[in-house]
Order: structure tokens, then sequence, then C-alpha cells
């Protein structure tokens, strides 16, 4: 047996072993090579996968995060995965999966490695020291066997990788480049999957304590930022206010406080402000 194939079967029976959740992670599809985890998750839940579904990929030769942009991971480093949910909810609901989400990923780095101190950044990164370590992706589509709603909940998180190509170097970041000391994906990923539960059904229960949780870790309100507006296409300057209910982005404007659902944010550097 190849070493490599040693190394996937150590990984998936060190996750059985260590996996509580009762539903999240039950139904897992191993791969060690796909285009994109969501692709196949949308395959998978089109042919009726249950709630809590798991694709698990050791690389993602064309990996996508928000807006089309490229995910770059190397193989065999770090967690891409991509869950299908079957939410109870309409569809109006679906962000608050988002904020839960965020939650759930902040709260496993912090166990998994302790000195870390990671923080949100609208609507779902996750950064530490001001780098990116985690993004998500969040499709939701209609299933043609159920004609119900579901959802796929892509996460890419950087675990043990320690080079990044191009202007990545300085924007990207690893729990191993962070902490200084290699992770257990397998550990990882059945600790992420138990928070992510949790986080889901608190989500459907107590919406506004999901919200509330989410707003206090978020990076850089009350800070002038610049959003680029996703739906119009057009940029606005401004203090950010926080997250109405929905999770949108509430900026102040010079006559009118507003809320944005979709965009970029780049915090704006004031002359005097020296923690950027």
């Amino acid at each position: 047996m190849s070493p490599n194939r040693d190394a996937a079967i150590s990984l998936r029976k060190r996750f059985q072993e260590a996996l509580s959740t009762q539903t999240f992670g039950r139904n897992v599809r191993w791969l060690d090579s796909v285009v994109g985890t969501n692709d196949e998750a949308r395959k998978w839940a089109d042919a009726d996968a249950p709630h809590g579904a798991l694709v698990f990929a050791d690389h993602q030769t064309d990996g996508r995060g928000r807006h089309g942009r490229p995910w770059f991971a190397m193989p065999g480093l770090n967690l891409t995965v991509s869950l299908i949910l079957r939410p109870a909810i309409q569809p109006t609901g679906f962000g608050i999966i988002t904020l839960a989400a965020s939650l759930a990923v902040q709260e496993c780095i912090r166990t998994s490695c302790p000195s870390l101190s990671p923080s949100i950044k609208w609507p779902n990164d996750i950064l530490i020291e001001g780098k990116k370590c985690c993004g998500m992706l969040l499709e939701s589509a209609i299933s043609s066997n159920r004609g119900s709603s579901y959802v796929i909940l892509g996460i890419g998180l950087n675990v043990n990788q320690v080079d990044y190509p191009g202007s990545l170097r300085t924007s990207a970041t690893s729990l191993l480049l962070a902490w200084g000391r290699p992770v257990d994906r397998a550990l990882l990923l059945a600790d992420l999957l138990q928070r992510l539960e949790s986080g889901y059904s608190r989500a459907q229960s107590h919406p506004n304590l999901i919200v509330s949780d989410y707003e206090n870790n978020l990076d850089g309100i009350g800070r002038r930022l610049r959003l680029s507006d996703a739906q119009s296409g057009r940029t606005f300057n401004g203090i950010f206010k926080g997250i109405d209910e929905s999770g949108a982005l509430l900026l102040e404007l010079e006559s009118e406080i507003r809320a944005f659902h979709a965009g970029d944010v780049q915090m704006i550097k004031m002359k005097h402000d020296t923690s950027i």
C-alpha cells in the first residue's frame, strides 16, 4: 500500500474515532482530488444525499471562493470540505448559516490552537493577525429529486501549509504558520463538525444570539472602510456600524445608514492609525 494511501486511511480512522456529532459528517465521501468540493456536493445533494453529508477532498484542482475567485490549497495539508444542509427555514433566512459557520470555525481554531486569536472579516473570512486563514462559500439550490431547497456550505481552512504563491504570501496564513506547530487535520475536522452542528441548531432556534455573537467577533466595527457592492458594482466609503438581523453589513454614509448584503470590504488606513 502506498504511503499516501496509508495516510488517507489513517486520517479517516482518526476522524471517525473522534467524531461526536448526531448527523454532521456521519455520511462522508472521501476524495483524493476533485475540481471543487461544492460541485461534488451539489451532485450528491441532487442524488438525495442526507442532511449533514460531507464531501472531503485532499486536493481541489480548481477550488473557488466568493465571486468565483480561485482558492489555492496544496494537497494533503489543509481542509477543503463541503457540507450538505437541508434547512427547515425559508431561503431568505439562509444567511444566518454563514454567521453560525463563521463562529464555529473561529471557536474551533481557538480550541485547537489556544494561543491564537482569530477574528471574523465580514461576511465569512477568518483572519489571524490580519491574514486570511479560512474562507467559506454558501450556495443554495432546489433538489431535483425532493423539490426542496438545500444549502452547500463550502469551507477552505489553511491548516499545515507553509508557502503561498505571489501576493498570497502577504495576505494568507495557516494554523501551522501562525501557531508554530502542525495540527492534526482529522481531529480538527471532527471538532469543527461538532461546532458546526451545534451552531446550526442554535441558528435555527435562537438566530438573534448568533447575530449578536457574530457581531461581537467582527473585525473593524467603528472603523472607516471601503465597500465594493456586489449588486450595484459601486464603491462606498463609510463607517462600519455592524450588521442587521439578516447579517447584512451596515455602513454609515453621509446622510444614511445603508445595509449591504454582498460585497468586498477593505479597511481604510488613516494617517494616525497604526493598527493595520
